[in-house]
């Protein structure tokens, strides 16, 4: 699995797209941000954004 995009699902805050680099399939997590034993990376949530505006040229 790859994330390629960030999602807004719903109003339920973000959410990482990640799709399987060999069938394709489609799945997405909600960030956790806020988390205080296992937060989410924002510099990481940021890389895939830039990745995806780059690819979205």
């Amino acid at each position: 699995m790859e994330p390629v995009r960030l999602d807004r699902p719903r109003g339920k805050g973000l959410a990482v797209v990640h799709v399987c680099i060999v069938c394709g399939h489609e799945s997405r997590n909600r960030l956790a941000g806020d988390d205080p034993i296992q937060p989410d990376s924002w510099e990481a949530v940021a890389r895939v954004q830039e990745r995806a505006t780059r690819f979205r040229r």
